[in-house]
């Protein structure tokens, strides 16, 4: 089994990042392992985007 690859998303409150959100979450071989925003303060990915809720369980963090 091959290893997963952790991935940091930036700019993550944004619609692009949400859309490659979506996609990684698909992907057999990716954990997403950190959320960074500079415009978005420290709260859940599932506050901000409701279709992560029980889905992805990460704060965003200050870029």
């Amino acid at each position: 089994m091959k290893k997963k690859a952790k991935v940091t998303i930036l700019g993550a409150g944004g619609y692009v990042a949400a859309e490659l959100i979506e996609l990684l979450l698909g992907h057999p071989q990716v954990e997403i392992h950190s959320l960074l925003s500079e415009t978005v303060e420290e709260q859940d990915i599932g506050d901000i985007f409701k279709r992560f809720r029980n889905r992805l369980f990460l704060n965003m963090n200050p870029q």
